[in-house]
């Protein structure tokens, strides 16, 4: 005979949680919890960005919150509570968790960084009102997900940026130092002044070589890798974007102007990108067609 059964469910992605999507969650609790034989609250605990927090259980309460900046939500907890509110003997709620859904708790990872999560967690003796809320809520939660394609590890992406960065400089140095070709063709065109101008200008270029500039160019090519790599394993450029991207968002009071204007601003940003890309696509085209 099962005594007890239970159910834990977390989503590692972002999030969108507007007042319908609240409430829908919080009428979900509610009607399981009028499904048990026992009293039942549904509680509602919100913490800031400020490191404050406060627990109610009006659902209003929580609407009406400002949200302002600074002190903008950070999390949302929704727990069922079973039994009458009471203290026990050390002081503390002794009425008993049968579920709680979490909106935005934050854990670290040592290979995909500051993540955001949502969790659930459903223990009664019921087995099938476990489970057939856990379905429910399951439906209700995802509906509130707005990115479920991870991404790549935080680090591999920060060591790739610095691997990116380093290769690049790596080729215009090849580029630079490398020696310029030209074909018997190319050359039969030239005039007697071109041909000695493109000897002279190999000759300064090889004696260029091995000047102390260059020196210390091919001294500070050694130690950038090193710099860059350590530079981007501590400010972390483009996992702090990747996390710009993937903030939760709870919809109301000022963060609703907040997350819209951010919408905006990554929408223009992609479409830059999108632009920008094409049309270096269509230069280099054009460049190849009229340099023949």
């Amino acid at each position: 005979m099962t005594s007890r059964a239970g159910i834990i469910r977390s989503y590692e992605a972002s999030f969108l949680l507007d007042e319908a999507r609240l409430r829908k969650i919080a009428s979900v609790f509610d009607e399981f919890g009028r499904r048990l034989e026992r009293t039942t609250t549904v509680e509602f605990q919100v913490n800031r960005a400020d490191n404050s927090f406060y627990e109610t259980e009006d659902i209003g309460g929580v609407l009406d919150d400002d949200n302002a900046a600074g002190k903008e939500i950070r999390e949302i907890t929704i727990r069922l509570l079973t039994g009458e509110a009471q203290l026990d003997l050390h002081g503390r709620d002794s009425r008993e968790v049968a579920a709680k859904v979490s909106f935005g708790r934050e854990q670290d990872s040592p290979l995909f960084g500051r993540e955001t999560r949502v969790r659930f967690t459903i223990v009664e003796k019921g087995r099938d009102w476990c489970f057939l809320f856990a379905d429910e809520l399951d439906t209700q939660v995802r509906r509130t997900l707005t990115r479920q394609i991870r991404w790549f590890p935080a680090r591999l992406i920060d060591i790739g940026f610095a691997v990116a960065v380093v290769g690049l400089v790596v080729i215009f140095a090849g580029t630079w130092l490398a020696p310029t070709r030209m074909t018997a063709a190319q050359v039969a065109r030239l005039s007697d002044g071109e041909k000695l101008s493109h000897i002279l200008f190999l000759i300064q270029k090889q004696q260029n070589i091995w000047s102390p500039d260059v020196g210390a160019f091919f001294a500070l090519c050694v130690f950038m890798p090193v710099i860059l790599m350590l530079m981007a394993l501590e400010l972390r450029p483009i996992s702090r974007f990747r996390n710009w991207l993937n903030q939760p968002v709870f919809y109301w009071g000022d963060f609703v102007a907040v997350h819209d204007r951010n919408k905006s601003r990554t929408t223009n940003v992609v479409w830059v990108v999108v632009v920008g890309f094409v049309v270096s696509i269509l230069a280099s085209f054009a460049y190849a067609w009229f340099s023949k």
